[in-house]
Order: C-alpha cells, then structure tokens, then sequence
C-alpha cells in the first residue's frame, strides 16, 4: 500500500470516528434533555490560563452561577493522550470554580484500566460536583440513530447546512484528486529523471568510444609510417600488442552503430612484415 493509500485510509477512519462520535452527542444529549431549548450550548469553550482553553460537547451556566458541562465519548476505547488532557483541563475547572458541575458519559467497558482509575479519582475528590454516566451498548446505538436523525432534521430546517457539508465533501474529493496528480506529476518527473540520466550516460560512453578510436587510429598512423621507414632501411618490424589492440579497436563499428549489419575483419597477429603489412592496407582503406 502506498504512502498516499495509508494517507488517505487514516483520514476516512477519522472522519467515520468523528462522525460516530457526533451522533452520540447529539443523540445522548437529547435523551439527557440537553437541548438549546432548555439553555445548553454546543461546543462551548472555557478559557484556562497560559492561553488554554477547554471545549466541551455541551455547557451551560447552573442556578448557582457556576458551569456545568458534559463530555460525550461514544467510542469503543476511551484514554488516549487527547482524553487525558481533557479529564485533566476538567479537574481544573472544578478547582478553581466551587459552583462547577460536571459529567462524563462513556458506554460500558470503553475507558481502559488506568483510565477508569483516574476518573474514579474524580468522583472520590469532587463527589457529587463529578459524574461518570455510563450506558449499554444498545444505548449507543440509539444515541447514534437519534443524533444521525436530529442532523437528517437540521439539514432540511437549514438547507445552507446541507449545501455546506456538499461543498466540504466536494473540497475534500478535489484535494484527493490534487494529491493523485501531484503523485503522478512526481513519479513522471522522476523517470525523465532516470531517463535523462540514462541518455547522458550512453552520450558519455559514446564520446568515450570515439576518443579511443580516434587516439586508436593516431597510434596506427604514427606505427605506420615508423614501418614504412624501417622497411626502406631493409627491416622487417613485428606487430607489437599494443599495435594489434589499436587495430581492434578500430575493426569494430562506430559507437551508435553496432548491430547485424557491421561485422568486424579478422586481424591475425605474427606472420611477415609483408601480411602485416597487407593488412596495414586493409585499413588504411577504411
């Protein structure tokens, strides 16, 4: 699976989770008779110190003039890093304030071990001012049909609603689209990349091939005229090593042209100064 998979997987998860999530508040907040009706506001946030603030799912100010608040988590496991620092912000609040109230509601057996720990430590500090209300998985279920119906309500009471959450799915399907195209502009780019590279390559061992024919072809000119010169004195010179790998070099095809069409002549090393002499011509005509 790709980066880009994986990417993509989390993110559906995620939106599934918030999703689920929200339901259970909305649908558990109107069976608690947390409505706006009766004076509870959604998402409300208290500001702590050192710029924090505390938002919780539903909040309103009590008789006494103090906040009471009410944190949902309709999750199969609750006691992430998240969680803990809200339960920590929470026990801020009712330190500081002595008229606060507060509530946690969790389904049966989702807070992990040490979770429950520490809320448990919360009811035994604050008592009745700290609540753990948990409901059965049926209850859940319920809660999450209601809040999907309270959202089916509002989207046709507010049609704006549900044109927004078009538009945020049609933002979300065309950046999944700018990340696929970027994806390909990626891997395109890379194999010019390779392709470019390869193409220098080969123009190297060209140029490479060339020189050595051409040094090649210089060494022979000079080799030649010495034998001519010592045939006219009366010598009769060998082919030296050397002399046969320059002709070698040169029996092949030019660089860029190898293929069925060019085959090499045969060069025979030893033999009299006259057959080397002879095949001295043959590539002088070349």
């Amino acid at each position: 699976m790709s980066v880009e998979d994986e990417r993509r997987r989390r993110s559906e998860r995620g939106h599934k989770h918030n999703e689920r999530g929200r339901r259970f508040h909305l649908g558990m907040a109107e069976a608690r008779g947390e409505t706006r009706e009766s004076g509870w506001r959604y998402e409300a946030t208290v500001k702590l110190g050192n710029n924090r603030e505390r938002r919780h799912d539903t909040a309103r100010m009590n008789e006494r003039g103090g906040l009471d608040f009410t944190e949902y988590k309709g999750g199969n496991l609750v006691g992430g890093d998240t969680t803990r620092e809200q339960l920590a912000k929470d026990r801020e609040i009712l330190e500081r304030d002595i008229n606060a109230r507060g509530s946690w509601v969790l389904v049966q057996g989702s807070a992990s071990r040490d979770f429950r720990q520490q809320l448990e430590a919360m009811e035994r500090d604050f008592g009745e001012r700290f609540r753990v209300v948990e409901v059965s998985k049926a209850q859940a279920r319920e809660a999450r049909l209601a809040g999907r119906r309270i959202e089916r309500e509002r989207e046709l009471a507010q049609p704006e609603l549900f044109d927004s959450k078009v538009l945020r799915a049609e933002q979300r399907m065309r950046e999944r689209a700018e990340r696929l195209r970027e994806k390909i502009r990626v891997q395109e780019a890379a194999q010019r990349a390779i392709e470019q590279q390869r193409l220098e390559r080969e123009a190297q061992e060209r140029e490479r091939e060339f020189r050595a024919r051409r040094e090649a072809a210089e060494r022979l000119a000079e080799r030649m005229r010495e034998e001519r010169e010592a045939v006219a004195r009366g010598g009769n010179p060998e082919m030296t090593g050397m002399e046969a790998k320059d002709f070698l070099a040169l029996s092949g095809p030019p660089p860029g042209t190898h293929g069925p069409g060019h085959e090499a002549p045969q060069v025979t090393r030893g033999g009299s100064g006259r057959g080397q002499e002879r095949g001295r011509d043959q590539y002088r005509d070349r």
